[in-house]
């Protein structure tokens, strides 16, 4: 089941399913889903799932406003992106954005 959930976070690069939403789908409760995850490839489901998350952000950032990527990708607000952003990669998404230009 591990292979199908990472198979299924690496297809959708992390996507912004919460972890109640992977595990009802996969019909496991999100503990021994976690656990499980964990056990076989030595990182949380989460952090997996976010590394996936912020690397499509960095992706988008090249052609998408910070909005846009931010709301895209299911942030509650641009707020919160750009912080998950910049505590992820040690720069904010619109310094980010203005390097890569």
């Amino acid at each position: 089941i591990e292979r199908l959930v990472k198979d299924y976070l690496d297809a959708s690069q992390g996507g912004f399913s919460s972890l109640e939403d992977i595990a009802r789908q996969f019909n496991y409760s999100k503990y021994h889903l976690t656990r499980r995850f964990k056990k076989r490839y030595g990182i949380s489901l989460i952090l997996y799932r976010n590394n996936k998350r912020m690397q499509l952000a960095k992706t988008l950032l090249l052609t998408e406003t910070v909005s846009n990527v931010s709301e895209k990708l299911g942030f509650s607000s641009i707020y919160v992106f750009s912080r998950a952003f910049k505590n992820h990669f040690g720069i904010s998404p619109t310094d980010f954005k203005a390097k890569s230009l």
